[in-house]
């Protein structure tokens, strides 16, 4: 019987042949700088230097003031405004705040400013209130009462009435709805011009604006 060894082992050198040899992994070193632990990834990572921008901060206000309030305490106007004493000065904050006194409806004017003092800045809001109506009358026509001509400025949501704070812009409407007012009740044109009549304190003081106004509509025939 013939022998398979010699061929046996030619074949074993072939498939040993195409067999591909990897280097061996490199051992892990030893010592100290094995044990350095690897960084966490839930570790926050530090910023370099500058990355951040500065917080700007302006110089501290040591006192809020309101000039020509009368009406309304100072207390009360600066629950009203976002700027403190002991806050820092900001100019746009200063704004917002003369801004949304304006749109209150109490003054007709407001406007603000700075006074440097020892301690540091004060700011100072200068405020006009807005007169009280105290009265309203009609004049050269007899045929609307004043309940009547309240319910129509009512009903045409003109805001003038007695007590409340006068705003000149309604005049023209308050007008021309009481001219409406007038011609349905009589049979020929009526206009009706608005006059603002100052009433001053008993004190004799004039002081720009008054404190108080009476409302007269003159009501005539056109020429």
């Amino acid at each position: 019987m013939r022998s398979f060894t010699p061929v046996l082992a030619l074949l074993m050198r072939l498939c040993l042949s195409g067999v591909q040899s990897f280097p061996a992994q490199a051992a892990m070193p030893q010592g100290p700088a094995a044990a350095t632990p690897q960084r966490s990834p839930f570790e926050a990572v530090p910023e370099p230097p500058g990355s951040r921008p500065a917080k700007v901060s302006g110089p501290t206000i040591v006192g809020i003031e309101f000039r020509g309030a009368t009406r309304f305490p100072p207390s009360a106007l600066g629950v009203l405004i976002a700027s403190r004493a002991g806050g820092p000065l900001d100019i746009e904050s200063l704004r917002n705040d003369a801004l949304f006194l304006n749109r209150t409806g109490r003054f007709s004017y407001v406007a603000w400013e700075l006074e440097d003092s020892r301690s540091g800045p004060v700011v100072r809001f200068v405020v006009v209130e807005r007169p009280v109506i105290q009265a309203i009358e009609l004049r050269g026509s007899d045929i609307v009462t004043l309940p009547e001509i309240l319910e129509r400025f009512a009903l045409r949501k003109v805001h003038l009435r007695v007590e409340a704070l006068f705003q000149l812009d309604e005049l023209e409407r308050a007008a021309a709805t009481l001219q409406e007012l007038v011609a349905e009740r009589g049979r020929r044109p009526i206009a009706v011009s608005p006059l603002v009549k100052p009433i001053w304190p008993a004190s004799g003081v004039q002081n720009w604006p008054p404190p108080a106004v009476k409302i007269v509509f003159q009501a005539e025939a056109p020429q």
